[in-house]
């Protein structure tokens, strides 16, 4: 935890933080509107609970060594494009045209999300690795569109 960016993480909890009351203010009126006039603030927990989700998320990916991450990227990676691939074949659309939501025991999944973080790490293990120079083309710029393109 000595390595942490204080800076970043104060930004962080700071945009949370915002959101959460954003959050709070625009959906009073849906929350009584879905809660049958019973609460107010049906959308604010919610939020909050994802917060709390999230904050115990970044602590448990804080205890993951970076060579751990780096080993399993290829398969995460491909499991982001194998759920993109499963959802254009059997994705459901929630009130939208777009087909691009998956159920996963009981709730609802965009597999997108998982793709676009898995790409990331992905890249930048093998940027990490130093068997390519991300300042070239060659070995920043082709695998940066090649990683990026495949899920696009």
């Amino acid at each position: 935890m000595g390595n942490i960016d204080r800076q970043l993480l104060i930004a962080i909890g700071g945009l949370t933080l915002f959101g959460l009351v954003m959050m709070s203010s625009i959906s009073i009126a849906e929350s009584y509107n879905v809660t049958a006039g019973t609460q107010n603030d049906f959308y604010f927990w919610r939020h909050f609970l994802y917060i709390i989700i999230g904050i115990v998320g970044l602590f448990v990916g804080l205890k993951i060594p970076y060579s751990t991450i780096r080993k399993w990227s290829l398969l995460g990676y491909l499991v982001g494009v194998g759920l993109l691939i499963y959802v254009l074949v059997a994705g459901q659309n929630f009130d939208t045209a777009a087909q691009s939501w998956i159920y996963v025991a009981g709730f609802s999944l965009q597999p997108v999300e998982i793709a676009k973080l898995m790409s990331i790490i992905f890249l930048s293990a093998l940027w990490s690795s130093g068997k390519l120079k991300p300042e070239t083309i060659e070995g920043g710029f082709v695998p940066f569109l090649f990683v990026l393109g495949v899920p696009a």
